[in-house]
């Protein structure tokens, strides 16, 4: 379908930009080293031939989700070596395309810098493993890493249900599927429920979206293991957008499945870069013990879930220990990593706090 695009793309593909785009009435414009700049001899693209464009490009269910929600995407197969995907947005004056160049190469958990406890997560059996974070901080990469990490070391099958697909699994130990929202399957509920169908061991699911998808994958993993991102600030608001799919009287029973079937959490937050530099996340990540089950439970208690990724234990990683290792590999400067030690020392406190008010409770 990139054929459609025509000699824009072929310009851009020439000069070797991470990106072409496309808004209405503007010439179409290059992403390149951090910077936007006009593609010399570029068209002018009309709101009126964006739209005839994309007839001819999206699928009947990408045409669909993006009247319902404003946005649609996909990935196409290789070029030149790279997987080029298509991000399409509504706006004001008309549709707006980007073509964005993917990454060519798997990222390990080793090459990202993660916790321990992501690898942990990689070679359980069943249960639910959360990937939180706002767009852009590392949750894409972070989930195919651990992909790449269960593909190296399991025999299994592993299913991927991506929006668009960001990264191509090559066989290694596992069998992995790699399936395309609103292109090879409809949406994130109904591709969840045909998934199961086949029996993998694995699943990972790029966004938990919709109560529907949340219901089928807290059903599964108490025989799969399911890894769901989620797009949230931090834990705490991910725990309350998901309960929050359900209605007020079903919310408890929700909470209770959440803390039954939840195996972990591997939260990211991204971190300041210098221009033109790699982006780099910090990651923090929990194991779901009773402790945490039972902040789950009590929605008066959910609020000191994210205390628990500033302490380093045997069922923690704390984001100051994951700063700590990204400077010292020269990932990010000394006045950053500060930062976050200050950050870190605070909430150390507090959950010193928790923790001794929970134990003048029980005594």
């Amino acid at each position: 379908w990139l054929a459609v695009f025509g000699s824009d793309f072929n310009a851009a593909l020439e000069s070797g930009a991470a990106a072409l785009l496309i808004n209405p009435g503007q010439p179409a414009t290059l992403h390149a080293a951090g910077e936007v700049r006009p593609l010399p001899g570029g068209s002018v693209w009309s709101a009126e031939k964006i739209e005839d464009t994309l007839r001819q490009t999206l699928t009947p269910w990408q045409s669909e989700r993006l009247e319902s929600r404003g946005w649609t995407a996909g990935a196409s197969a290789l070029v030149d070596g790279a997987i080029w995907g298509m991000r399409v947005k509504r706006l004001a004056a008309g549709a707006a395309v980007e073509l964005r160049k993917m990454p060519t190469d798997v990222p390990t958990i080793e090459d990202l810098y993660l916790p321990s406890l992501v690898g942990h997560f990689a070679g359980l059996k069943s249960g639910l493993v959360l990937v939180t974070g706002i767009g852009r901080s590392g949750r894409s990469r972070t989930l195919a890493a651990i992909v790449d990490r269960v593909n190296r070391t399991r025999q299994n099958r592993i299913i991927t249900l991506e929006e668009p697909i960001l990264y191509l699994h090559q066989r290694r130990q596992s069998v992995v599927e790699q399936r395309q929202i609103a292109i090879d399957v409809p949406d994130f509920a109904s591709a969840l429920d045909q998934a199961l169908q086949d029996n993998p061991e694995v699943l990972a699911v790029s966004d938990l979206s919709d109560r529907e998808t949340l219901a089928t994958a807290l059903a599964a993993a108490e025989h799969s293991l399911i890894f769901g991102r989620v797009t949230s600030a931090n834990p705490v608001e991910a725990v309350r957008k998901l309960t929050g799919f359900f209605p007020p009287h079903e919310q408890d029973k929700v909470r209770s499945l959440l803390a039954a079937n939840l195996a972990g959490v591997v939260a990211l937050v991204r971190l300041e870069v210098p221009r033109g530099h790699h982006p780099v996340s910090a990651a923090g990540a929990i194991n779901a013990d009773e402790h945490i089950r039972r902040l789950l439970v009590d929605p008066e208690l959910t609020h000191h879930l994210d205390e628990r990724f500033e302490v380093d234990s045997s069922t923690s990683n704390s984001f100051r220990a994951s700063v700590l290792e990204l400077h010292k590999h020269g990932k990010i400067s000394e006045s950053v990593a500060a930062k976050y030690r200050t950050r870190a020392a605070a909430a150390a406190t507090a959950v010193v706090a928790v923790s001794e008010h929970e134990q003048s409770i029980k005594r």
